[in-house]
């Protein structure tokens, strides 16, 4: 018996959700007794990192091209040409099962093993516009239809592939296995300007509702004396929609943009943190506010998409998504009377418990079992 693991989207380093579920999913497997082959599908260009990390794993390599003019990126050669090469590669190996979990649109295609296909959310329906809409909802039902065998990395996201692609996955086997969340125990200090703040770490995007938490700290910032540190990448809606508001209630020296951290760094952040805000719209997982509440500080988020399920409702939760004087009042009330410290280890030490990488491993090793029989 085979398996594969499709890791051939994986670039130089992580830049993305599904990157980090691969690193996290391979930390797993090193210690988890398995009794069939295994191998792993990467690209030239995410070898030399993937396998200096993991240099035990066996891997076949995929030799994918970039586009390289404009008349390429126009024809989209290089997505036509890798697509092919992906499908001679997979089915050209004589393995049982392959774990896909990246959703490329090059990777529509159905391929001969079985495929076991991740799918971490549906949020194109939702929170994309005009023709990347439209490239989500051609492209969903045609990687959905190609799989034979899914996981879905909560209930959440489960329930709307039920809802919206019923038809498409009535006949195949349709499991829930949650994400494994780790924290490692590295530290380095990042300066801050404020060693009293509140704290977001998500992409900065209209649907993560980072909109909502700027206008709520506005509401408060005459209350308490924190600032509100933001990690994550400017971009056009920050600098569009954010920075004329900030500028505007003149809240520029109370708020604190970092675009990039190191793990040690971002650990440090989380740590010192006063409380962290996760007020996003849409969530197929939500790793933040479970790493927030893993390093024992308070949390709030919303009771939207998979957040409240993947929390376990030990968080705080405040309601309408999008009233920024709730989100305000129950800011206020937790950064002026906190939870116990005995309160916050105990909700950290079940998340650690509830995600740990050898859980995840241990489910998805069930499912690749129960597609091969």
């Amino acid at each position: 018996m085979k398996v594969l693991f499709d890791f051939s989207t994986f670039k130089e380093r992580p830049c993305c959700s599904m990157d980090i579920y691969a690193i996290r999913l391979l930390n797993g497997y090193k210690t988890f007794k398995y009794d069939y082959e295994l191998c792993i599908l990467v690209s030239n260009i995410g070898y030399p990192y993937l396998s200096s990390l993991f240099p035990d794993y066996e891997y076949v390599i995929v030799d994918f091209v970039a586009n390289r003019n404009l008349f390429h990126r126009v024809l989209r050669y290089a997505n036509i040409r890798n697509a092919v090469r992906w499908i001679k590669t997979i089915n050209s190996l004589s393995v049982d099962v392959v774990l896909c979990p990246y959703t490329d649109i090059e990777k529509i295609w159905r391929i001969k093993p079985h495929r076991l296909q991740v799918i971490h959310d549906i949020h194109g329906r939702y929170v994309t516009k005009g023709i990347e809409k439209l490239k989500h909802i051609i492209y969903t039902p045609f990687l959905l239809r190609s799989s034979d065998s899914i996981i879905a990395i909560s209930e959440f996201v489960k329930d709307e592939i039920m809802l919206h692609y019923s038809n498409m996955v009535k006949h195949k086997k349709l499991y829930r296995v949650y994400n494994s969340v780790i924290i490692s125990n590295d530290y380095a200090e990042y300066k801050l300007s404020s060693k009293l703040y509140i704290l977001y770490v998500n992409a900065i995007r209209e649907y993560k509702n980072i909109y909502t938490l700027i206008k709520a700290f506005n509401e408060l910032k005459d209350v308490v004396t924190h600032n509100l540190v933001i990690v994550g990448k400017r971009n056009d809606y920050w600098e569009r929609v954010m920075i004329p508001y900030i500028k505007e209630k003149n809240l520029l020296s109370r708020i604190e943009l970092i675009e990039y951290a190191t793990d040690a760094e971002l650990n440090y952040l989380y740590k010192n943190a006063a409380v962290f805000v996760s007020p996003s719209l849409y969530e197929g997982f939500g790793y933040t506010p479970i790493e927030a509440a893993m390093h024992a500080i308070p949390v709030i988020t919303t009771k939207t998409s998979s957040l409240y399920e993947v929390t376990h409702g030990k968080v705080y939760y405040y309601d309408p998504p999008q009233n920024e004087f709730q989100l305000s009042k129950l800011l206020k009330q937790v950064l002026l009377t906190p939870p116990s410290k005995q309160e916050l280890l105990e909700i950290s030490k079940d998340f650690r418990e509830l995600y740990k990488p050898s859980s995840q491993v241990r489910n998805i090793d069930c499912v690749i079992r129960k597609c091969i029989n």
